[in-house]
């Protein structure tokens, strides 16, 4: 069996493990690197390395929506691959989404992408849904879907073949959050290989319960100075956690939903399996407002407002708009809430201070403040995940090399002989 790094390796970004065994080519996820505009420079979005023969990869097991899981996907399809993918119903229905909505943008960027539409609609069709602890055959694999408790519909995939269990981990949180339950981490076997994440390989979250309440704090202090409050969030499962939160302030100042979050939260009030809290969320339903389209945003945004959107990290969407109106008021205030990756509008605000807004560069006088209401597992329970499993083999991806090497360390202190941290393009055979 040899297993081989395409992306996430030393990297957050592209994931895509394969696992070539004697009958099977099987990919975990098939990501990309997003293209990024933050600094007034332009990054193309960046691919898996290339795979040779990609039309034998029979099966793929897909973790969850995100990009960096999903979105190379209809490229590989244009390059030939026509495997079964095998996901959750939630990730099926945000992959629609989000695939393509990556093509649209992708091509109003004068990128023109290989894979057109019709790759996208090939992905979606090729999708089988899966449910959480049940068991599903293909061929000679077996394979089981847990709740990683990252996004709605994500999971983390064990997978049994040629004698040996594979723990794929995805992007997985072991801490409840007011939308998502912790992470199912009751595999229920001995496990072999473990390819596990490690984005906070090297550091813990800081207490969520301080960051939520100094964020209350921050929006009612905006409020009574008769500011208004830009929260930038990912459109899929921050946006809707953040509301969850926002539930829980007094005032009489209206709230927007805007962006691609507006879709996602109508699909979990209709189907909350996926997320907790949803009772809450609806009771709260009637205080949101929904914004629809440009002009209804500018209206908005001449009175005062908490505005909910998309990006989160401020790399386009509808966040640029409300930022170019609310920038020069300092009694204003940007609260950005997740992790704000090298090259984003988001990273350059907290960093630099400055936002390119139509080339131009401006440094906003209104508040700056960032959060982190983060979807993964921090150090501790990444340690406490992998103490749990101790696999005969941990593979570390999904983190930068100061992450993957710490915890690698750590691992190998705990008496887990064989520990990898490779690079991409690399393999561990077993």
């Amino acid at each position: 069996m040899k297993i081989i790094l395409h992306g996430a390796a030393k990297e957050i970004g592209r994931s895509c493990v394969e696992v070539q065994t004697k009958n099977n080519r099987i990919l975990f996820d098939a990501g990309i690197k997003l293209g990024l505009e933050g600094e007034g420079i332009e990054r193309d979005s960046e691919y898996p390395q290339v795979i040779n023969n990609v039309e034998d990869i029979n099966l793929v097991l897909l973790s969850h929506a995100h990009l960096d899981h999903s979105g190379a996907l209809p490229l590989f399809n244009y390059k030939g691959m026509n495997a079964d993918i095998y996901c959750t119903s939630m990730t099926k229905f945000l992959c629609k989404l989000l695939l393509k909505d990556s093509l649209k943008i992708e091509i109003l960027n004068d990128k023109h992408p290989a894979y057109d539409k019709e790759n996208v609609t090939n992905v979606l069709f090729q999708m089988i849904n899966t449910n959480y602890n049940k068991k599903y055959v293909f061929k000679d694999c077996e394979f089981k879907f847990f709740d990683a408790g990252h996004i709605p519909g994500s999971a983390s995939i064990l997978l049994r073949v040629d004698g040996k269990t594979i723990l794929y981990t995805g992007d997985y949180n072991t801490d409840e959050t007011m939308l998502m339950p912790k992470a199912d981490i009751n595999y229920g076997e001995k496990i072999d290989i473990m390819i596990s994440e490690s984005t906070y390989g090297d550091r813990n979250h800081p207490d969520r319960e301080k960051q939520k309440n100094d964020f209350l704090n921050t929006i009612k202090s905006v409020i009574n100075n008769k500011g208004s409050v830009i929260i930038p969030a990912f459109a899929v499962g921050r946006a809707q956690e953040i509301l969850l939160i926002l539930s829980e302030l007094k005032t009489n100042v209206p709230i927007y939903l805007d962006g691609m979050a507006k879709k996602v939260y109508s699909k979990l009030l209709r189907e909350g399996r996926f997320a907790h809290n949803i009772d809450k969320l609806r009771r709260f339903d009637k205080k949101i407002v929904f914004m629809k389209g440009f002009n209804k945003r500018r209206d908005a945004i001449k009175s005062q407002g908490i505005f909910v959107t998309t990006s989160g990290m401020v790399s386009g969407g509808p966040v640029i708009d409300y930022i170019k109106y609310l920038w020069h008021d300092e009694n204003n205030a940007i609260l950005l809430t997740g992790y704000q990756a090298e090259g984003t509008g988001g990273r350059t605000l907290v960093e630099k201070g400055f936002i390119y807004l139509d080339g131009n560069k401006v440094y906003p006088k209104c508040l700056i403040k960032k959060y982190d209401f983060s979807a993964h597992a921090g150090l501790n329970g990444l340690k406490r995940n992998i103490k749990n499993v101790k696999p005969d083999v941990l593979i570390l991806n999904h983190g930068d090399p100061e992450s993957e090497e710490n915890l690698a360390e750590w691992a190998r202190s705990i008496g887990i002989k064989r520990v990898h941290a490779p690079k991409i393009g690399q393999s561990v055979k077993y």
